[in-house]
């Protein structure tokens, strides 16, 4: 993918959802990263700066690493959540709210989440 892609990534997905949304969560949980695989469009340095200038962190994540790979669990788990929460015609505002107040505050205590720091240093 071309800077063209990574320049969209930003704009349609980092500074539009990813980026207010940690921002609002930062507030509850004050350690909060950013966690994306090493796909070329989320890893490149065109994103560093901006992430810097908001004060947002994320993880150095190593390629092909399955050991550190605790999202694929949180994902089904936050999928799950979801499901038991939403109507097949929820809104954007909707999938949202049920997010902030009934998906994010189990996972940000999710002992596997507070294990990431631990394994990326041993």
């Amino acid at each position: 993918m071309g800077l063209a892609g990574k320049y969209l990534y930003k704009e349609r997905i980092l500074v539009s959802s990813l980026y207010p949304f940690t921002i609002e969560a930062k507030a509850q949980a004050p350690g909060i990263l950013i966690i994306e695989d090493n796909a070329p469009t989320h890893i490149h340095h065109y994103h560093n700066s901006f992430l810097q200038q908001l004060d947002l962190h994320k993880p150095i994540w190593q390629a092909n690493s399955p050991d550190l790979s605790l999202i694929e669990t949180i994902w089904c788990e936050m999928k799950d959540l979801l499901k038991a929460q939403m109507g097949p015609r929820t809104t954007a505002a909707g999938i949202r709210q049920v997010v902030v107040q009934v998906v994010l505050p189990p996972l940000l205590t999710y002992k596997k989440i507070k294990r990431i720091p631990s394994l990326m240093l041993s």
